[in-house]
């Protein structure tokens, strides 16, 4: 090393002959120290304005520190630059670390603003309840939270959301975006192309709004709205309430900050996911769904108003069987053949076919001489407007196996006999289904060998051990994540700070 020289700043010379070699390293350290917060601080920065004065500073301390040590050291010709905050005399010392102070202090400055400014969030939720009501719960978490958060969902003018999404109060912005079937044919190019256009929509809404998070809850909405986040480096998020993970969730996996998921066996089929964190599936009941009051009593209702308004008996039990807000044709088939034999002598059900099937089994029923609304040991609708009521007083629930229908019945505790869609995309239902069959909290039969025969013989070995229906009850609540919505909460804070 070089000895200081009056004409020369080697004053890291003088540090390594008095402190010797610790002495140097924990200066270099301090340095590397100081570049680093200097580039933690640029990133963090909440205006270009703000990540250059950063950039600025630290690169002007950084490269003197880094020259100054390189000439001492023999790695670089002599030059004569001073080593910074160690050279500087007084009034310069003070000057340079004012414009240290400067920076750090306006950067601080315009953060406690940002957090003054009221939340900006993109939701993008569309198609079916089951992707739109998740994405209604976390904006309803949201805002009890952030009361002046300012949400925005981007769905399309054909889906539910334009019926749920204005109905619970938000604002609803719309894209051209389709699902694109593997099959080759000329409506898939025409619906490809559509969804190119809606790649473009889709970034000029998020550039517009300049959201400080975007969430996806899945579906093909997902696909150009979180791509428009994600190129304009904007915070986002997805969330997944399948076992078996979408494709457009599983094509977004490694570009999004964080995916949520409803079941913990999704995690091992998104590998490329940055991080991954299990939430349980958020429904717009989630705060306090499933809890009875000191009467057990659902929102407030007797148990027994809710069975005699159902014409109900109290020596039976009860069997609720559904298939989705359209019903299903198999289970209603099944269900009209038990009906027609007389099989269910030693329970009760509760049966809703679907708005559009409804018409077509009262006929059939009619040929039989059966009287759709006089049937014995059981109660058939069109559709339960109050579901979560009825559910809490059935024994037992037949339905399909969609994400949230699991959801709500694991929250109550209830066993269940899951029938999946087949046609369900990448067979997510029958995925669902095993999660909570493998639990030992219910009993699946695939639709091709569903029928009359094999539901009764189901229900009845279900119903013949009443402790192990209320085992497979319990089995099903140690499924359910009561705190669904904070955990999600939590997430976004994350992201967002």
């Amino acid at each position: 090393m070089y000895i200081s020289e009056p004409q020369n700043d080697f004053i890291f010379s003088v540090l390594a002959e008095e402190l010797g070699f610790i002495g140097c390293a924990v200066v270099v350290i301090l340095f590397a120290i100081f570049i680093w917060r200097g580039i933690i601080i640029a990133m963090k920065a909440p205006d270009m304005f703000g990540s250059l004065l950063a950039v600025g500073i630290t690169a002007l301390i950084g490269l003197e520190a880094i020259i100054n040590i390189a000439v001492v050291t023999s790695s670089m010709p002599v030059t004569g630059m001073p080593l910074p905050f160690f050279s500087y005399g007084g009034t310069s010392l003070i000057i340079l670390l004012c414009s240290v102070r400067r920076s750090a202090k306006y950067i601080e400055t315009e953060q406690q603003n940002m957090r003054r400014k009221p939340m900006k969030v993109i939701i993008a939720a569309a198609g079916t309840a089951g992707h739109i009501n998740p994405g209604i719960a976390i904006a309803n978490k949201i805002k009890s939270e952030n009361k002046d958060a300012e949400i925005t969902f981007i769905g399309t003018n054909r889906g539910l959301e334009n019926d749920l999404v204005p109905r619970a109060g938000y604002n609803l912005r719309t894209i051209d975006a389709y699902g694109i079937n593997r099959k080759i044919s000329l409506q898939n190019i025409k619906n490809i192309i559509k969804t190119l256009k809606g790649f473009r929509e889709a970034k000029n809404i998020v550039r517009e709004i300049d959201p400080d998070i975007v969430i996806g809850t899945g579906g093909y909405i997902c696909g150009p709205v979180v791509s428009a986040a994600v190129k304009n480096k904007i915070p986002s998020m997805l969330h997944e309430s399948n076992s078996y993970p979408g494709m457009t969730v599983r094509l977004l996996s490694k570009k999004v900050d964080t995916i949520l998921v409803g079941f913990e066996d999704a995690i091992e089929r998104l590998p490329k996911a940055k991080h991954v964190v299990v939430t349980g599936n958020p429904t717009i009941k989630n705060v306090g769904a499933g809890a009875l009051d000191s009467l057990g009593r659902p929102g407030g209702r007797p148990l027994q108003e809710i069975k005699q308004e159902l014409g109900l008996k109290n020596d039976l039990p009860i069997v609720l069987v559904f298939g989705g807000s359209q019903g299903a044709k198999s289970i209603n088939e099944a269900l009209v053949k038990m009906i027609e034999e007389k099989l269910n002598s030693n329970y009760q059900i509760v049966w809703a076919t679907g708005p559009k099937q409804y018409d077509a089994i009262k006929e059939e029923l009619l040929e039989d001489n059966i009287n759709i609304n006089n049937i014995i040991n059981t109660k058939v609708l069109p559709y339960i407007y109050n579901m979560e009521e009825v559910t809490h007083i059935a024994d037992i629930i037949v339905s399909r196996s969609g994400a949230m229908t699991i959801t709500e019945i694991s929250t109550i505790g209830k066993p269940a006999i899951f029938i999946p869609f087949p046609f369900a995309t990448e067979n997510h239902q029958e995925y669902n289904a095993r999660v909570l069959e493998k639990a030992g909290a219910a009993k699946v039969i695939l639709d091709k060998d569903l029928d009359a025969k094999i539901l009764t013989e189901t229900l009845d070995d279900m119903l013949k051990d009443k402790n192990k229906l209320m085992q497979m009850g319990e089995n099903a609540k140690k499924l359910a994540i009561p705190d669904t919505l904070d955990r999600i909460y939590k997430e976004v804070e994350k992201l967002i700070r």
